[in-house]
């Protein structure tokens, strides 16, 4: 939405625009975004870990605390955070994903404008990398939260971060009031210390995406599956195995996928 309305602003400054013109999409691009009802999204995986980490998400799920999930880039910290937005009393209601900057001035909004927060009541605020945020920032988000409740703020916070907030805060780089008011930290284990998952999500990924394209999943040939449990997880999470999957659908004309529709081509 935001880098909506600046396009729209530079658009009018370019002339590309009429000034009523500009003011109608400016008007309608601060309207409060609508409650909708998403697809609820799947924590999938068969492992020890991807059951606990379920049953952790669904207790959450259940309760309104604030949480911060801690992962490398692709392990699923968005989906961890829908999984638990889907299954809350919130669901109906606003899930807004907001990348962090330094002032996050769009965060709080100026007096004509409700800023995020306020365009979050009663849903799911997702804060991805909140240690990008300046130290300004973060004092005025964390006096926000301690508002919760008394002032009216009816937003659950989640935070989504590769860094060990804890840490940071030790070493004087993150806001410790603003870490309490994160909540419960829960650390998403990598693909590749839990390799018993990466046929169940592969399996997932081509319902999912046949689904969307209007056509009947193919199956995975044994020797796909042997493919699959064989490759080198170190790099690789579970969104470049959905990438790799998307494309042995693209390639694949039949009923089964092969290892020449997973092998990526060589260089």
């Amino acid at each position: 939405m935001y880098a909506a309305r600046r396009k729209v602003l530079r658009m009018l400054y370019d002339g590309k625009l009429a000034v009523p013109q500009a003011e109608d999409l400016l008007d309608a691009l601060k309207s409060p975004i609508p409650a909708t009802t998403p697809p609820v999204p799947q924590f999938v995986g068969t492992s020890d870990w991807a059951q606990n980490f379920r049953s952790t998400l669904l207790k959450l799920a259940r309760s309104q605390a604030p949480f911060w999930l801690q992962g490398e880039a692709g392990t699923g910290k968005v989906v961890a955070a829908q999984f638990v937005h889907g299954h809350s009393s919130r669901a109906d209601r606003p899930f807004i994903l907001y990348p962090c900057s330094t002032e996050a001035t769009d965060l709080f909004g100026p007096d004509k404008d409700p800023g995020i927060l306020d365009q979050a009541r009663g849903g799911t605020l997702v804060l991805e990398k909140p240690e990008a945020l300046s130290t300004g920032a973060q004092l005025h988000l964390a006096s926000l939260l301690q508002l919760a409740g008394s002032d009216g703020i009816d937003v659950r916070l989640c935070a989504l971060t590769e860094s060990d907030l804890d840490q940071l805060a030790q070493a004087g780089q993150f806001n410790p009031q603003l870490l309490a008011g994160l909540g419960l930290h829960l650390p998403i284990t990598p693909l590749r210390d839990r390799p018993e998952d990466v046929l169940s999500l592969a399996r997932h990924g081509l319902e999912r995406l046949a689904q969307r394209d209007g056509r009947r999943p193919p199956d995975l040939s044994p020797e796909a599956e042997k493919w699959l449990l064989a490759a080198d997880w170190t790099a690789t999470n579970a969104r470049q195995l959905g990438q790799l999957v998307e494309r042995a659908l693209i390639l694949c004309e039949g009923d089964e996928i092969t290892p020449d529709h997973l092998r990526l081509p060589e260089s």
